[in-house]
């Protein structure tokens, strides 16, 4: 190059387009164009090697731009790449464009003193969009998946095409849903009402509870069609992933697809319907508030099978609902959500699918509507990464931080369950064990050959219910007919009682599930790995880094006009030496390449 041009924005004539030519009623864009004169033209000059000014025109045609609207000029607007790196970082995170440009706004001082406009800010998240997307969509999120599982061993994902290469159903699950599935997997939630991605698909989460009573996510998928196939092919997908382990129990929401899928898939399986969608449709399907009431206590209080067949009858008696269809097709499947048939089955105290939804809920907060699948992954980790951090945060808590004493009358037991459990499992522990009280022992059956004794339970708070507690003084075993431990995994009021009549000093060995103590993940070994290039990672970890440092230093300098100023020269030198650096590594590479 040996000589360069600049004119003024307004330079020229606006250019006739085909528009005004064929009569096409578009509306044209505004004028802006009115011949302006004005330039500076610079050449190389050979002899000293500098640049020098050849010609020069200062007179406009018109009036200039305030110093303060500069920005508007398309010449004048620039996205810096520091600017381009936190837009990035807040784009993965799920936020807005309007949001990033509130964000850069205020960073800068001023929406005057950003130099790029919001429609600059769109267009920069489009092309960086587009950059990742590449070869189309759904290809992209195969590769991007199949990209990971190749950089992390223990990554799965799946996906079906149609006979025409689309994609219709997609799975994954990373290393540490895997992990969780291995520890946690006795209960599975599962729907696929969430659709917020560009295409609407169904977005299926498979969820399950940890050590601390929080959701956790073993896996997820996207379906193009909700058909019994396509569930079929996401199970089974899903049972390959977790090393064809099954789960005990399953909770849905009802779909007739799903069900079906569930019983190929995990044939096994405990099967639950959801209690809050029941719920709902009960209160579409029961008109008498009376019935109503009646039918939620047959739901969720009914602890025997004879009893409830007896309640259901006389329901259908008192309240004339010997018509009613849907509660016929209800008690046909009672087995699936009736408190008395699912009691005894564990359940892990997962009743509905309102732990995924809770999840969806999470999720949509910061998820972007209409998002691509690549970016809707992407964001979906980031979040996870979110509960996940929870999960840290409990381990920490339970493992450092000693719960205070809860005042019961079984000290001994209080502390061994403290020591044993979780903070989230003590506490539900000391809840069963402060119930105790309320028990009295009305009848003691004992076997002295067998060294076993039965005692039958009362509680002042219910004179009609009794419980049946047995004792094995050999195995130092204690089992309840209320069945509380099968279910939940936890031990009731009356084996509680039991333990202080048998002046037990520890919780039995019977009555303590793994997967409720401090010790529930550690046969496992924890993998850690992010949904980015790994040298994309290590940039953004670092830029991260320097934010969050100068986000204070910053809040420093501005305070004084001083500050202010040290502050500013001293970036000025920085950032010459940092584009020096960069300048230097960009040359070294391009030598070793």
């Amino acid at each position: 190059m040996i000589a360069r041009k600049w004119v003024c924005s307004k330079e020229g004539f606006k250019r006739t387009t085909s528009n005004e030519e064929d009569g096409s009623q578009r509306q044209e864009r505004s004028i802006t164009r009115c011949g302006c004169k004005a330039f500076l033209r610079v050449k190389l000059d050979k002899t000293s090697n500098t640049w020098v000014v050849a010609n020069l025109e200062l007179t406009h045609n018109h009036a200039l731009t305030d110093t303060h609207q500069r920005f508007f000029i398309p010449a004048h607007r620039t996205i810096a790449e520091g600017e381009k790196a936190e837009i990035q970082s807040l784009y993965q995170t799920g936020i807005k464009q309007s949001q990033m440009y509130e964000h850069l706004a205020h960073q800068a001082g001023g929406y005057n003193r950003l130099p790029f406009t919001k429609k600059d800010l769109y267009n920069y998240t489009y092309a960086y969009r587009q950059s990742q997307i590449g070869d189309g969509d759904a290809n992209s999120a195969r590769s991007f998946l199949e990209g990971i599982a190749s950089k992390e061993p223990d990554f799965y994902s799946a996906y079906k095409t149609d006979e025409d290469g689309h994609l219709e159903c997609l799975f994954w699950s990373d290393s540490t849903s895997r992990l969780d599935y291995a520890c946690f997997g006795d209960v599975v939630a599962f729907d696929s009402t969430y659709k917020t991605n560009k295409y609407n698909l169904p977005f299926v989460v498979l969820i399950g509870v940890n050590h601390h009573h929080q959701t956790i996510v073993f896996g997820s998928g996207l379906l193009n069609v909700e058909t019994e196939e396509a569930y079929t092919w996401l199970l089974q997908a899903f049972h390959d992933a977790m090393n064809n382990k099954s789960p005990v129990s399953v909770v849905t929401d009802g779909d007739r697809a799903m069900r079906n899928a569930i019983n190929t898939v995990f044939p096994n399986a405990n099967h639950r319907l959801c209690s809050w969608h029941l719920a709902r449709n009960a209160k579409q399907h029961i008109n008498n508030s009376a019935a109503l009431q009646a039918f939620h206590k047959l739901m969720n209080d009914i602890q025997t099978r004879d009893q409830f067949e007896e309640k259901w009858n006389s329901m259908i008696e008192d309240f004339h609902l010997q018509e009613n269809e849907w509660l016929r097709k209800m008690h046909t499947d009672r087995a699936m959500w009736a408190e008395a048939y699912l009691r005894g089955k564990f359940w892990a105290e997962i009743r509905s699918t309102q732990r995924c939804e809770g999840t969806h809920a999470y999720m949509k907060r910061s998820l972007q509507e209409k998002a691509s699948l690549v970016d809707f992954i992407k964001q979906f980790h980031k979040k996870l990464d979110g509960m996940r951090h929870s999960e840290s945060q409990e381990d920490y808590i339970t493992q450092q931080k000693k719960p205070p004493s809860a005042g019961t009358v079984l000290p001994h037991i209080e502390r061994h369950a403290a020591s044993i459990y979780t903070r989230t499992s003590f506490q539900k522990v000391m809840s069963r064990l402060k119930q105790e009280g309320y028990l009295f022992q009305s009848y003691c059956w004992e076997s002295i050959e067998h060294q076993l004794r039965t005692y039958t339970l009362e509680t002042s708070q219910n004179r009609t219910a009794r419980w049946e507690v047995t004792f094995d003084a050999t195995s130092v075993s204690i089992r309840c007919t209320c069945l509380e431990f099968e279910t939940v995994g936890l031990p009731c009021e009356h084996t509680f009682h039991i333990m202080k009549v048998a002046r037990l000093k520890e919780i039995p060995q019977n009555l303590i599930s793994l997967r409720w103590t401090k010790i529930a993940k550690s046969n496992t070994r924890p993998t850690y790995y992010s949904l980015h290039d790994p040298n994309d990672v290590t940039e953004v970890v670092r830029y991260g880094a320097l934010t969050s440092r100068c986000n204070n230093l910053c809040y420093i300098a501005s305070r004084s006009d001083e500050g202010y100023r040290q502050f500013n020269a001293g970036l000025d030198m920085l950032t010459q030496q940092m584009h020096h650096l960069h300048a230097s590594d960009l040359s070294y590479n391009d030598e070793e390449t």
